[in-house]
């Protein structure tokens, strides 16, 4: 009875509280900011007392970004813009520069001086002197590349290099261990064993890798990334190329202009008309034609270390089952620049913007393009950066695990979507076992993780500018985070649907940031649980909508909801006419459980419209359910009453 008593007592001063504090901003325009401070004091907590503060101290792995975001976990919309913000660039240089921040690396302007080279394309008539030019300087930059990849892998010997390159695939494959426990061990004993086996073969890998120079490997990809970007425009420059040449039978058959052997790999010149690439090339500039990629292209492993493509015109497919082919870097830097076009991108694993210990680029300019893969595909970085970046048109991302914007240890998958109506499916390929038998891993689209409990994870971020589009996925993906990582969905223009089932649309899990940000438009947001703004054991979970009519479907422990010292925010902005439905009345919208030793936040706010709930809550009324957990419904030049 006295337990009561207290809470009628708390819930009586939390409402004069809102009243009065809401009376004072009625007349001004409530913003985000203003909205929080309210929710905040009516529970008497201060803004500059809610953080996440790690356990352990911050290692050589853990990246600066993971802690400014647990160290200000209501100020993690502010935090995303600005990171989106620098990433709105127009040129691949300018995008690897704005990357570098987020791995905790200096983008210093490469100096390159002229090669003293003197390669066979310099006496050819054929070749006009702006394409010679435009090889020249991805030459030069493969020179100072290479000098910085020497230096970045100094500390290790060259069966070391070998060990840490090849092993880092195991981590992010679709059986590993720690995903998919798919071996059957005979005995416990045995199982202790090989447990204790691979855990001691991790430790060493991560020894290894501690000791790559990741500076010299963003600077080898800052010296790439700038020739590549100089290459395009002379590339562009040129007005009529003509000419034949002797290519072998297995590398390249079709419309070829020019074909040479240098000393990082073979160089190819395609003219207007359609060529079929079927070797592994260091440069490849095509002119034109619908053109068919079945070889390397963009892409580098531990053969060769550098590949740049540019391709200015066709219908191109780009097709592929070998590792990091195709925009992509494997201790290396691969590129892709595709024009225009309508392309089909089709591969299996670790391609199309994936980087380990490199850098993978796939910049594709103008098109209504399809890209299609497995796993570590679309923007995935592990010890490096993968980048995708779609400029125009209507176009459709397929992948299974680990993509779309998936950061790992040290790593930062981006991808980037200016223009058009577009799709995400992410359709999973392993059983989550562990709860059901019928959903599946996604992991991607905005997704960071870690690898616990041992060492701390990445960033991924999927960022779409303009445009209706669909989002689908099924476990952990839509802004969501484990384990000391970051990630990042930021839509800012159109009529959205965001589908998923379950730890997605703003959620993250063990020391992490998951945040869902939508600027504009009406958009639909659908999900089973943990969701929509969710912040499970020590994480934050953060769903900002900022305009339209949105409807939000969930199952239960979502819409602003803290578990297990979490903390949940769901705030939608703007006067729309926005929809809240839910199955379980009990952990939605401002609820925190008492879980653990310090309890949790759970914070909702509807900041104007005419909105309808079916359960909790109610339009203009503010509701207080848990322990430093509260939901408002606010109606602008109108009171607030309680709904409870």
């Amino acid at each position: 009875m006295l337990r009561n008593s207290s809470n009628y007592i708390r819930l009586a001063l939390s409402c004069v509280l809102i009243v009065i504090t809401f009376s004072l901003v009625c007349a001004e325009q409530l913003t985000r900011a203003k909205a929080i401070k309210i929710a905040l004091k009516s529970q008497k907590i201060s803004i500059d007392n809610v953080n996440l503060v790690v356990p352990f101290q911050k290692d050589s792995l853990r990246l600066s970004i993971i802690d400014k975001y647990l160290g200000n976990p209501l100020k993690a919309a502010e935090i995303s813009d600005s990171i989106i913000n620098s990433l709105d660039t127009n040129d691949i240089y300018q995008l690897v520069s704005s990357c570098a921040f987020l791995l905790d690396l200096t983008a210093n302007i490469p100096v390159m001086g002229e090669t003293k080279e003197v390669y066979p394309w310099k006496e050819n008539v054929n070749i006009p002197p702006k394409l010679k030019m435009a090889l020249d300087v991805l030459m030069t930059s493969f020179v100072d590349a290479r000098n910085n990849m020497t230096l970045a892998f100094s500390d290790l010997d060259s069966f070391q290099i070998d060990s840490i390159l090849k092993n880092s695939l195991k981590f992010l494959a679709p059986d590993h261990r720690r995903i998919d426990n798919q071996v059957n061990i005979a005995t416990a004993l045995e199982k202790d064993i090989r447990d204790l086996e691979e855990e001691t073969a991790d430790n060493r890998f991560f020894e290894l890798a501690g000791k790559v120079e990741m500076q010299k490997i963003l600077a080898a990809a800052l010296s790439i990334s700038k020739a590549t970007t100089n290459s395009i425009e002379l590339v562009k420059a040129v007005k009529a190329i003509s000419g034949t040449t002797t290519v072998p039978s297995n590398m390249a058959y079709g419309d070829i202009v020019y074909y040479a052997e240098t000393e990082f790999g073979p160089i190819i010149i395609g003219g207007i008309g359609p060529t079929v690439y079927l070797g592994n090339f260091a440069i490849i500039i095509d002119f034109g034609g619908d053109d068919n990629y079945f070889g390397t292209a963009g892409g580098t492993d531990t053969l060769q270390q550098f590949s740049i493509l540019i391709d200015l015109e066709g219908n191109d497919l780009y097709w592929s089952g070998s590792h990091f082919s195709l925009a992509s870097g494997l201790g290396g830097i691969g590129i892709i620049y595709d024009g225009n076009g309508n392309d089909i991108y089709r591969v299996e694993n670790y391609n199309l913007g994936c980087g380990f210990f490199g850098w993978g680029i796939l910049w594709d300019s103008n098109g209504d393009d399809s890209y299609i893969g497995n796993t570590s595909v679309i923007g995935a970085g592990f010890m490096g950066c993968g980048i995708i970046m779609d400029v125009n048109g209507f176009d459709k991302y397929q992948s299974n695990l680990y993509s779309q914007g998936f950061g790992f240890v040290k790593g930062l998958g981006v991808l980037i979507d200016i223009n058009g109506n577009d799709s995400y499916m992410c359709t999973g390929s392993i059983i989550e076992k562990t709860n059901y038998y019928n959903h599946y891993l996604s992991l991607s689209q905005g997704y960071g993780f870690g690898y616990r409990p041992d060492y701390p994870g990445g960033v991924g971020i999927l960022a779409d500018f303009k445009g209706n589009d669909f989002y689908t996925a099924d476990i952990f993906a839509q802004g969501s985070a484990n384990w000391l990582s970051v990630g990042i969905l930021y839509d800012s223009e159109g009529n959205d649907v965001y589908n998923a089932y379950q730890y997605a649309q703003g959620s993250a899990l063990h020391l992490a940031s998951g945040v869902l940000i939508d600027q504009l438009g009406d958009d639909v947001y659908m999900s089973h649980g943990t969701s929509q703004g969710c912040g499970d054991d020590l994480s934050i979970g953060y769903l900002n909508d900022r305009a339209g009519d949105d409807n939000y479907v969930v199952w239960d422990l979502s819409q602003g909801s803290g578990n297990a010292n979490g903390i949940g925010v769901l705030i939608d902005e703007g006067n729309g006419s926005d929809s809240y439905t839910n199955k379980d009345n009990f952990d939605i919208r401002g609820f925190g459980t008492w879980r653990k030793e310090f309890g949790s936040i759970g914070i909702f706010l509807d900041l104007g419209g005419k909105d309808s709930y079916n359960g909790k809550g109610k339009d203009n009324s503010f509701w207080i359910f848990s322990t430093y957990s509260i939901g408002i419904d606010f109606q602008e030049n109108h009171g607030l009453k309680s709904s409870e």
